[in-house]
């Protein structure tokens, strides 16, 4: 009787931490600042992530507290209490990442997207080599500022054409010799 208890413990702590998670959000700072998350946002859910590790622990309660009641071995009820626990966290994540990671929109802009735009040079672009800078303006990002450079000089206020992504840096030529 005292394991069915143990696990039936097991089972109602976990489910509350997972329940408080919930209503209060899952990150939680503990005295020592570990921060106990739902993952790295740019990596998206991670297995070990709270909500999957109560998840784990409620169902081993649960069903350690069944197996034990139903009579099975000392040894057997741990081992397919943390195998059914492990296949239905499992598949838990499976179902979080598919349904609500994979469907998410993603905002990232690549610079190479900005290759065809026109922008406004704000620092003049010497043609020796020496970078100048200029002004993009996108929907996606708004106004944004890239380092460029050009194969002749170019000075402030021209409307240049992005040709190519070199690095971090765009090189561009001027509007009205651009050949789109």
């Amino acid at each position: 009787m005292l394991s069915v208890t143990l696990y039936l413990a097991i089972a109602v702590f976990c489910a509350m931490i997972l329940i408080v998670s919930m209503l209060f959000g899952a990150d939680m700072d503990v005295d020592v600042d570990l921060d106990l998350g739902f993952g790295d946002a740019a990596a998206g859910v991670s297995p070990l992530s709270l909500p999957v590790m109560m998840m784990w622990g409620s169902s081993f309660g649960c069903f350690g507290a069944l197996f034990t009641s139903m009579g099975w071995g000392s040894l057997a009820v741990p081992i397919g209490s943390a195998s059914i626990a492990t296949l239905l966290s499992g598949l838990f994540f499976v179902f979080v990442y598919k349904v609500f990671i994979k469907t998410q929109a993603s905002s990232d802009v690549s610079i190479t997207d900005y290759i065809g735009k026109y922008a406004v040079v704000t620092v003049p672009i010497e043609g020796n080599g020496i970078n100048g800078q200029i002004l993009l303006d996108t929907k996606e990002r708004g106004r944004t500022l890239l380092t460029a450079s050009a194969d002749e000089s170019i000075s402030k206020d021209t409307d240049v054409l992005i040709k190519e992504v070199i690095g971090s840096k765009v090189k561009v030529e001027r509007k009205q010799n651009a050949t789109a």
